[in-house]
């Protein structure tokens, strides 16, 4: 936020369009919001999903995967109501970030790996160091 802010704090006339689903939070916004005109478009909307794959969750019972990626907290909190709590205490999970960790961590998963950098290159890079230590 910081490092943006500097580049916007001299133009009187900066505008911003957020772009985010509709549970996303306001921090970078509500921060910007004090240099910019900032707008918010929610492009989607976070469902709770209907179908599950019996055969997937099978395969993660039995151990057959490295490691499940989750890249927000509503991709955990969907994968939580979609699975029993006694698979959680053992199903080894990357997150793109520390607020996905959190939401994995409050649902008594803990994350193998969490990325230093949130993103994707990040969450990638994160994933590699866990398997070349």
């Amino acid at each position: 936020i910081s490092a943006f802010a500097e580049k916007i704090k001299t133009d009187d006339n900066s505008k911003i369009l957020f772009a985010l689903g509709n549970i996303a939070p306001t921090v970078i916004q509500d921060k910007l919001a004090e240099y910019a005109t900032c707008t918010r478009v929610n492009v989607y909307e976070t469902r709770d999903n209907k179908l599950i794959d019996q055969k997937l969750i099978e395969k993660i019972e039995n151990n057959e995967y490295e490691m499940i990626l989750f890249s927000s907290p509503s991709g955990v909190q969907n994968f939580v109501n979609m699975t029993n709590k006694d698979l959680h205490k053992k199903i080894r999970i990357a997150c793109i970030g520390e607020t996905t960790a959190k939401a994995a961590i409050e649902n008594n998963i803990v994350p193998k790996v969490v990325a230093t950098t949130s993103s994707t290159f990040g969450l990638f890079e994160s994933i590699v160091n866990f398997y070349t230590k």
